[in-house]
C-alpha cells in the first residue's frame, strides 16, 4: 500500500541556477548524509526540465519532522539571490497540477520549505523570489483544477471552438457572480479566468 500524501513542499537548490545540474544536487545530498540519491522527489532545472528524483513511493529527506506523508519539489537556483526562470514556473505548475490529481489534493495542500519548517531547522528556503510568485501561482492552479482544459474536438472548425469557449466563459461570468456575490474573491477570480482558457 502506498503513502498517504497531504502534502507537497517546494523548495529551491540554494545554488546557481544556470549551472546547477542533477548530478550536482544528487552529490550535495549524499555528501550531506541524507541518504543514497537525493532528497526530492522531483527536481526543476533552470532550462524547465523536470527528473523525478524519488520515487513518490518512497519517503524523502527534505523537511525535517514533515517527511512520512509529503513530496518534495525542487527548482535548482538560490531564489535569496535570483528569480526562478519562466519555464521553471510553467513545469512547477504543471508538476503541481498532477501531483494534486494523483493523490487527490488541491493547492491549499502546497506549501514551503521555511513556512513550515519546525524550530531548530529555521530555513529561508525556497528563497524571497520564489516565495513571492507561490500566490499567483496557487490563484491559478485554483481554477486549473477547477476547470480543466478540454482537448480541441476535431469535427469543429477553430471559430466554431472559439465561439463555444467565449460562451463558456460567459457562462462562469454568470454562474460566478451570482454564487460569490461579488466579493473581492470573486472579482479576483474573474479578473484571472482567462489565464487558462
Amino acid at each position: 500500500m502506498g503513502r498517504k500524501i497531504n502534502l507537497i513542499i517546494l523548495h529551491h537548490t540554494a545554488s546557481p541556477r544556470d549551472t546547477t545540474t542533477e548530478s550536482d544536487v544528487r552529490r550535495w545530498h549524499e555528501e550531506r548524509g541524507l541518504g543514497e540519491g537525493i532528497a526530492y522527489h522531483f527536481t526543476i532545472l533552470n532550462s524547465g526540465e523536470v527528473k523525478q528524483t524519488r520515487s513518490p513511493d518512497k519517503i524523502g529527506n527534505h523537511c525535517w519532522g514533515k517527511n512520512e506523508n509529503s513530496i518534495g519539489v525542487a527548482l535548482c537556483g538560490n531564489f535569496m539571490e535570483e528569480h526562478p526562470t519562466k519555464n521553471q514556473l510553467w513545469t512547477l505548475a504543471d508538476v503541481l497540477i498532477k501531483l494534486c490529481k494523483r493523490f487527490n489534493l488541491s493547492p491549499q495542500n502546497i506549501t514551503y520549505h521555511s513556512k513550515i519548517a519546525l524550530p531548530g531547522h529555521e530555513t529561508k528556503c525556497p528563497g524571497k523570489y520564489l516565495i513571492e510568485e507561490i500566490p499567483g501561482l496557487l490563484s491559478k492552479l485554483m481554477i486549473k483544477l477547477s476547470y480543466p482544459a478540454r482537448p480541441p474536438d476535431p469535427d469543429k472548425s477553430p471559430t466554431a471552438e472559439a465561439e463555444e469557449k467565449l460562451r463558456e466563459l460567459t457562462r462562469r461570468d454568470i454562474i460566478t457572480q451570482s454564487a460569490l456575490n461579488l466579493t473581492l474573491w470573486g472579482r479576483f477570480w474573474l479578473w484571472i479566468r482567462g489565464f487558462y482558457a
